[in-house]
């Protein structure tokens, strides 16, 4: 027994030196507290919150296209032109029927020419002479029917015929005085009216084939482009206001785990400016 105990000295001196050996230095890190961030990648567009839809008011084929995608316009400012075959003659047409109408009213209100009131004076002369004339005749016809020498019916004849020159000589009166008749000019004041209603209207049809914006903001879409026809009510732009901003995100089914209501997020968009705002 004695042996074995002598054996088995120098193995325990071997493993408690082996173990109170000197150790490798261990490296700690200190805790802190950070939020952890979780990226996901996907795609989306970022909007606004009040977008304003443009339509056209009238058909016709797009002439000219006055912005682009992106650009930033002005309430009224032009977005974009038609053309509609014929407005161009339809407005020479109404304005030619304007200026006729203008210029008979004009005549009439002005009068008859110096030339004319000369016509008119000497017709006038010519009347009171052939007046003057079957006065002196009625008196001859009423001598003779005093006398019984000629029939009393001849006497209303020759009356009638001087009131008939009389009523002659008060006409031709009337048109040196006022040559113009209230009907003739209420009658052209009509016209002028109706052919300015018909110029207003070619141009308020003229002015819709110019579409406008309605609001400040930027054109994020245009869905016309030059040689396009257009029907009437037609979308052809989006307009959104430079307010607010709101991001549409899509997320994929196997990424909805990673997400829950009330997250924050902070979006990164790696695109081009115009893909961003939803071109």
């Amino acid at each position: 027994m004695l042996r074995s105990a002598t054996a088995l000295g120098p193995t325990l001196v071997f493993v408690i030196l082996a173990c109170s050996g000197p150790s490798e230095e261990v490296v700690g890190t200190k805790p802190v507290l950070r939020r952890i961030e979780n990226t996901l990648t996907t795609n989306g567009r970022i909007e606004a919150s009040d977008p304003v839809a443009v339509h056209t008011e009238s058909a016709g084929v797009v002439a000219h296209v006055s912005v682009s995608r992106g650009d930033v316009v002005k309430s009224g400012q032009e977005l974009l032109r038609l053309r509609k075959t014929g407005q161009g003659e339809l407005r020479e047409q109404a304005l030619a029927r304007l200026n006729v109408a203008k210029a008979r009213l004009a005549s009439l209100d002005e009068g008859p020419d110096p030339s004319r009131k000369v016509v008119l004076e000497s017709e006038r002369l010519k009347l009171v002479a052939a007046r003057e004339t079957a006065a002196l005749e009625l008196d001859r016809i009423e001598r003779l029917v005093a006398r019984d020498a000629a029939p009393r019916n001849e006497v209303e004849q020759q009356r009638s015929k001087i009131a008939d020159l009389n009523q002659d000589i008060q006409a031709l009166k009337v048109q040196l005085v006022n040559p113009v008749a209230a009907g003739q000019l209420k009658e052209a004041k009509a016209v002028v009216q109706e052919a300015t209603a018909v110029l207003q209207q070619v141009e308020s049809e003229e002015a819709s084939l110019i579409i406008r914006v309605q609001r400040d903001g930027v054109v994020y879409s245009l869905h016309a482009r030059e040689g396009d026809y257009l029907q009437q009510g037609d979308l052809v732009a989006h307009v959104h206001g430079t307010g607010n901003k709101y991001a549409r995100v899509l997320i994929d089914e196997p990424d909805l785990g990673r997400i829950a209501l009330g997250n924050k997020a902070h979006i990164n968009c790696r695109c081009l400016l115009r893909q961003c705002m939803g071109m």
